[in-house]
């Protein structure tokens, strides 16, 4: 099977998913700086476990990371949506970056819908599965600034 995904940068193979996970760093990086260090960790654990189960030595074979990285997803998902509830107060404040964390989710939930409807670990999959990391990080980034500046 032909190889997919993969980005050659100077000396490092990276997989383009690894090069997408790397947007959540900016919540990662706002959430630590603002002392929600909850959040801040939850990102982390995702950030390195997406670096994980997507380095180029994998094989399409499923194991117990891809089971470990679902469940750091879903921590992630719960995380977020807490966040969500515990701010929808604050809509007409931040009516913009509220705009922004709709549509990322429903583009994050688009993508993952298509992505599932291909074969594990095409061409077409992996661009669905990058364009899924860059929105749910954008979409994190717009719910931490909400968190951030609410009131």
């Amino acid at each position: 099977m032909e190889e997919t995904g993969f980005i050659n940068i100077s000396v490092c193979r990276i997989h383009v998913l690894q090069l997408t996970n790397s947007c959540i760093l900016f919540p990662m990086y706002i959430t630590f700086i603002n002392k929600m260090y909850i959040g801040s960790i939850i990102y982390t654990l995702n950030f390195f476990s997406t670096i994980i189960v997507h380095n180029t030595k994998r094989t399409n074979e499923r194991c117990i990371l891809d089971y470990m990285d679902y469940c750091l997803l879903i921590i992630w998902f719960t995380y977020n949506f807490t966040v969500f509830l515990s701010n929808i107060c604050y809509f007409k404040d931040c009516i913009l970056l509220w705009l922004v964390v709709l549509f990322c989710f429903f583009n994050t939930c688009f993508f993952n819908y298509k992505r599932l409807l291909l074969e594990y670990r095409t061409e077409k999959r992996n661009l669905y599965h990058g364009l899924m990391h860059i929105n749910g990080s954008l979409g994190t980034l717009a719910l931490v600034l909400i968190d951030i500046n609410k009131g």
